[in-house]
C-alpha cells in the first residue's frame, strides 16, 4: 500500500500534463484559424477595393433610380397616392356594416319555475351615394327571442332616399371630388416625376465631373512625363556642352510643380468618385471607373419645336395646369354650396312578426308605411358662403397667373438654352484650336531648343500653356455636354433620353394587397 501511493500521485501528476498540452494544441489550433480567416478576408476586402468597376453613363442612372434612398421614399409616397386615389374612386361604391348580438341567460325567480331566455339581435345596413347625389340608406333590423318554451322573432325593413335638387344635385357636381383626387394623383405622380429627373440629372453631372477629373488626373501624369523629358533633355545638353548648368534648375522646378498638381488631381478624383458613389448608394470602398468615351453630340436648334415639346412634357408645367383646373373645380363647388338646399325624400317601412326563434323572413306583416316630400333650407345671414366663393374666385385667378408667370419663364429660359448651346459649341471649337496650335507651338520650341534657339523658359511655358489648353477642351466638351442635360431637364424629356417610364419605377399595388 505505501508502495502504491506513489505511482498513484505520478499517474494523475501525467495525466494532467497530458491534459494541459492538449489543451494547448486546441488553443493553438484556434488561433491558427482565426488568423488564417482574418488574412483572407484582408485580402478579400484589399481585392474587392482594388478592382475598378467599369461603368458606363446609362448604367449609372439606371442605378440611381433604382438604389437613392431618396427615390426610395418617393417612391413609397407615391404607394399613399395611389391608395388615396382608390378611396376617392370609390365615392359611388356602396358601403354596408352588419351588426349582430346574441345573448343568453339563467333567469331563476323564487316563485316561478327556471327559464333560460335566448335573444339574437341582427342589423344589416347598407348606403349608397349615386353620382345624381341622391343617398340610399337600407337597413333591416330583425330581433329573435326564445323564452320558456316560446319563440318570437320580429323584422323591420326600411329604405330611405334623399335627392338634392339644388345644392348638391347633378352628375357634374358629385363627380367633381373624384375629378380633384385624380388630377391630385396625377399631380403627385408629375412631382415624382421632377423629383427623379433631378437626381438623374444629379447623376450624370457627378459622373461627367468624374470623367473630368480622370481626364484631368492623365493630362496632370502626361504633363509630369513631358516635365521629366525636359530634364534629361537639359542634362544631355549640359554634357555636351551646349546649355548651361543653371538652366537645369528650371526644368527641375517644374517637375516638382507638376508632382503637386498630380497629387491635387489624384484628391479631386477621390472627391468626384465619392460623390457618384453616394448618389449611387453605393459603398465607399467601391472603385468605380466610367467607361463612356466623352463624345460631342449635335444638336438642331429649334426654338417653336423646343416650345411646344416643354409645355407639353415639362413636370411643372403640368403641374401648374392640373392646379389652375383644380382650382376651377373648387370653384364650381363653393357656387353650387351657395345655393338653397332642396331635398326629395322617400321613405318606406315594412314590421312584422313571426312564432319562431330565428327566422330570417318573418311572414306575418303587422304595419307598413311610406312617405314623400320635399325639404327645403334657405340659408340667411351665412357670410361664409360669400367668403368661400371670392376665396375659390381668388385662387383660380391666381393659378391663371401662375401657369402663365411659368410659361413665360419657360420660354426665357429655353431662349436662354438657345443662346449658351450656341455659345458653348463655339467654345469646343475654339478649345480645339487651341490645343492643335499650342501643340504645334511646343513641337517647334521643342526643336529649338535642340539646336540651341531656345531657352528652359520659353519651353516650360508652353508646356505650361498645353495644359492649360487640354484642360480647357475637356472642360469645353464636358460643359457643353451638361448644358444638353440642363436643355432635357427644360424641355422634360430626361425620361424620354434614357428610355424610363414612371409607371416602372413605382410600386404595383392592387385592391387586395
Amino acid at each position: 500500500m505505501a508502495h502504491s501511493a506513489p505511482i498513484l500521485v505520478k499517474q494523475l501528476q501525467h495525466r494532467a500534463s497530458m491534459e494541459q498540452r492538449l489543451w494547448a494544441m486546441i488553443f493553438m489550433l484556434l488561433m491558427t484559424t482565426l488568423a488564417t480567416s482574418y488574412a483572407l478576408a484582408a485580402q478579400r476586402d484589399a481585392a474587392a477595393a482594388s478592382a475598378q468597376i467599369a461603368l458606363t453613363l446609362k448604367d449609372a442612372v439606371l442605378l440611381s433610380v433604382r438604389n437613392n434612398l431618396e427615390l426610395q421614399d418617393a417612391y413609397l409616397q407615391n404607394l399613399v397616392s395611389k391608395v388615396d386615389l382608390w378611396v376617392a374612386e370609390g365615392r359611388f361604391v356602396p358601403r354596408g356594416s352588419v351588426a349582430a348580438r346574441l345573448t343568453t341567460g339563467d333567469n331563476q325567480p323564487v316563485d316561478a319555475s327556471r327559464d333560460k331566455p335566448s335573444e339574437l339581435r341582427l342589423r344589416p345596413t347598407l348606403e349608397w351615394k349615386l353620382p345624381t347625389g341622391a343617398d340610399l340608406t337600407f337597413s333591416w333590423a330583425t330581433n329573435g327571442r326564445r323564452s320558456d318554451g316560446t319563440s318570437e322573432s320580429t323584422s323591420s325593413l326600411e329604405a330611405v332616399m334623399t335627392q338634392p335638387l339644388l345644392r348638391g344635385a347633378g352628375i357634374d357636381i358629385n363627380q367633381i371630388p373624384v375629378d380633384v383626387a385624380r388630377n391630385e394623383y396625377a399631380n403627385d405622380l408629375l412631382d415624382l416625376r421632377q423629383t427623379v429627373s433631378a437626381k438623374i440629372t444629379d447623376v450624370v453631372f457627378a459622373y461627367r465631373q468624374l470623367k473630368l477629373e480622370r481626364g484631368r488626373l492623365e493630362i496632370a501624369k502626361t504633363a509630369l512625363e513631358r516635365a521629366r523629358r525636359l530634364v534629361e533633355t537639359n542634362r544631355r545638353l549640359i554634357e555636351a556642352g551646349r546649355m548651361a548648368a543653371t538652366e537645369l534648375i528650371q526644368a527641375e522646378a517644374d517637375v516638382a510643380a507638376q508632382e503637386v498638381n498630380l497629387a491635387e488631381r489624384d484628391n479631386a478624383l477621390d472627391a468626384a468618385r465619392l460623390r457618384l458613389l453616394g448618389l449611387l448608394n453605393l459603398r465607399a470602398g467601391t472603385q468605380i471607373s466610367p467607361a463612356d468615351a466623352i463624345e460631342i453630340t449635335e444638336v438642331s436648334p429649334d426654338y417653336q419645336r423646343w416650345l411646344r415639346t416643354a409645355l407639353s412634357m415639362r413636370p411643372d408645367y403640368q403641374r401648374a395646369l392640373l392646379s389652375r383646373q383644380n382650382r376651377r373645380l373648387n370653384r364650381k363647388l363653393a357656387e353650387n354650396d351657395s345655393k338653397w338646399r332642396l331635398d326629395l325624400t322617400a321613405s318606406t317601412r315594412v314590421d312584422s312578426r313571426a312564432e319562431r326563434w330565428l327566422y330570417p323572413v318573418p311572414d306575418a306583416p303587422y304595419g307598413r308605411r311610406w312617405e314623400v316630400g320635399l325639404e327645403l333650407v334657405v340659408p340667411l345671414f351665412d357670410r361664409t358662403l360669400k367668403q368661400q366663393r371670392v376665396r375659390a374666385t381668388v385662387a383660380e385667378q391666381q393659378a391663371d397667373n401662375r401657369v402663365e408667370s411659368l410659361r413665360q419663364s419657360i420660354e426665357r429660359d429655353l431662349t436662354d438654352k438657345l443662346r449658351s448651346l450656341h455659345v458653348r459649341r463655339r467654345q469646343v471649337d475654339l478649345a480645339r484650336r487651341s490645343l492643335s496650335l499650342a501643340q504645334e507651338q511646343l513641337q517647334i520650341e521643342q526643336s529649338k531648343l535642340e539646336l540651341g534657339r531656345s531657352t528652359n523658359f520659353e519651353l516650360v511655358k508652353l508646356q505650361n500653356d498645353l495644359v492649360r489648353a487640354e484642360n480647357a477642351e475637356l472642360r469645353a466638351i464636358i460643359d457643353y455636354l451638361n448644358l444638353l442635360t440642363e436643355l432635357d431637364q427644360s424641355l422634360g424629356t430626361t425620361f424620354a433620353t434614357w428610355g424610363l417610364t414612371i409607371t416602372n419605377l413605382t410600386p404595383v399595388w392592387e385592391p387586395g394587397s
